[in-house]
């Protein structure tokens, strides 16, 4: 009996198997952090995506004149629609800001653009606010904030949401009385 304990026969067999279990956990392992990085770097990419066409939006407010910078006034009212009113800390319930030199077919103008085709060839929606602010013993801004979902996910939070605040000095025309200075 002794004899038949201290012989080693089948011992290479559950090492074997013993190194294979451990070998499958560390490459299961290998395999999730590839995944998990993978869905970090798509995600990031949607992310620096969407912020680059929020400040692109910006940036056309910030070529303007101070009394250009609003909205076509028929299409804030036509911008009730759910995720747009949701941004609550931008809407607010307030009435947005208008401008007499927008019309309807200028991108700026637009509460709301939709198909908006960003450097990764997927769509995103762009949703602009503009409200008139008055601090305390200061003179009025504009604060125009611009938040950019994926366009087939309106319903999750902003991929970006950009916010820049334009003072009655922005857009001054040196010599011009009409001017907002």
């Amino acid at each position: 009996m002794s004899t038949r304990l201290r012989r080693e026969d089948g011992f290479g067999l559950v090492e074997l198997i013993t190194t294979m279990v451990i070998l499958n956990i560390a490459i299961f392992a290998l395999f999730a952090m590839l995944n998990a990085g993978v869905l970090s770097i798509s995600r990031a990419s949607r992310t620096s995506t969407a912020a680059v066409l929020a400040e692109k939006q910006l940036e056309t407010y910030r070529s303007l004149l101070y009394k250009d910078v609003g909205l076509h006034a028929s299409l804030v009212a036509s911008a009730n629609d759910a995720i747009h009113v949701s941004d609550t800390a931008e809407w607010n319930g307030g009435v947005q800001v208008t401008a007499a030199s927008c019309n309807g077919s200028l991108a700026r103008c637009q509460p709301i653009r939709t198909g908006v085709v960003g450097p990764d060839n997927l769509t995103y929606r762009l949703d602009t606010y503009i409200r008139s602010v008055t601090p305390t013993n200061g003179r009025a801004t504009k604060r125009v904030t611009v938040a950019v979902r994926r366009e087939n996910n309106l319903s999750a939070n902003p991929l970006a949401k950009l916010t820049a605040i334009f003072d009655l000095s922005t857009g001054c025309v040196v010599g011009s009385t009409t001017a907002p200075c």
